[in-house]
């Protein structure tokens, strides 16, 4: 694929084109901050968010504009086109949910966000790390998606979020893989908010 660029969609309707994701990703959360129906639950997200501290474990920007985002109205997705498209070729090559693709790192530093907010218990922010990846794994499941694409679809989003490495290199049995996802991703949400204290 040749060269790319990010273009914004809400319900529908092509917005601002970025050079990059955290680009694309940091005009939508500016989006919904400005808009007056969702700035104030915005801004207290990007406030209580963990950047700082989990800097060392990820590039956090990604997951404050997601979750950042979160707060606003209507479908929001990023469009991916590929401008060495041939003149005669749609140049869309794939859609983003970029407010619901499985993403471990996020749903970790989500977990983080709720007990730093003081919205959930440490267990029970554990429980819910744990429950989002497993029903996540389950539903790709149901709707078709192989454990070699689950595997597969966890690394992009790994390299295109910065994330956190929970797909090792050379996964011999992507069924077992998926099957341990959520319990890997709960151990490493634990880890983290022990060494910050929380």
């Amino acid at each position: 694929m040749g060269t790319k660029v990010f273009q914004i969609d809400v319900d529908g309707e092509a917005r601002d084109i970025r050079p990059t994701y955290a680009a694309a990703m940091a005009r939508l959360a500016e989006l919904t901050t400005s808009d007056p129906r969702s700035e104030a639950t915005a801004r207290a997200i990007k406030q209580a968010f963990p950047v700082e501290e989990v800097a060392r474990h990820c590039d956090p920007k990604c997951f404050l504009f997601r979750a950042v985002a979160s707060a606003g109205r209507g479908q929001q997705r990023i469009a991916v086109h590929d401008l060495d498209a041939g003149v005669s070729e749609n140049t869309l090559v794939d859609w983003i949910h970029c407010l619901t693709e499985l993403d471990p790192t996020y749903v970790v530093l989500f977990g983080l966000y709720l007990v730093k907010g003081g919205f959930e218990t440490k267990r029970k922010a554990a429980a819910f790390v744990g429950d989002e990846i497993a029903i996540a794994v389950r539903s790709s499941r149901r709707v078709g998606v192989s454990d070699h694409e689950i595997v597969e679809r966890l690394r992009a989003v790994e390299l295109r979020t910065a994330g956190m490495t929970f797909v090792p290199d050379g996964v011999v049995d992507p069924g077992s893989f998926a099957d341990g996802l959520a319990d890997l991703v709960k151990s490493r949400f634990l880890q983290i908010a022990d060494e910050l204290g929380i």
